[in-house]
């Protein structure tokens, strides 16, 4: 039972090694603010009628929160991917176009279509606090 023991420890051990860091930038990420919460967790499509409704907004929700997170752990290609994704279900989600924005403008120094996506956002909700403040910080 001794070596058992040990060896389930060293189990969990190197599983933990292998997930910890993603899960720690995961962790820094929603922490700093950079990764709003999205869906509640008492969401469930067997006892929500409005499932079939909402389920575009989460999907939406967590394609952009992927996004974000791919981003900050510095794999631009599925940030990309997850943004696009996000923005072909729903082209005028304002959250997305700012992450997106944020995304083209740090992460690929596209800033014309980084701009383009901050103008769309502030063209359909003028008074979205992180819009405002990325088309501040990074176009004024």
């Amino acid at each position: 039972p001794g070596n058992m023991e040990s060896t389930d420890a060293d189990a969990q051990q190197g599983g933990e090694e292998e997930t910890e860091e993603p899960i720690e930038t995961f962790q820094a990420a929603q922490t700093s603010g950079a990764i709003e919460p999205t869906a509640p967790k008492e969401f469930n499509k067997d006892n929500d009628p409005d499932s079939a409704a909402k389920a575009p907004a989460y999907r939406v929700a967590a394609l952009c929160d992927l996004g974000s997170t791919y981003r900050i752990i510095g794999d631009l290609d599925k940030s990309d991917k997850m943004f696009r994704e996000a923005l072909s279900i729903d082209p005028h989600n304002v959250r997305t176009l700012s992450h997106y924005g944020t995304f083209l403008y740090t992460g690929c120094v596209e800033y014309e279509r980084a701009a383009e996506c901050f103008e769309k956002a502030l063209r359909i909700d003028d008074s979205h606090v992180l819009t405002l403040c990325c088309n501040e910080l990074f176009f004024h």
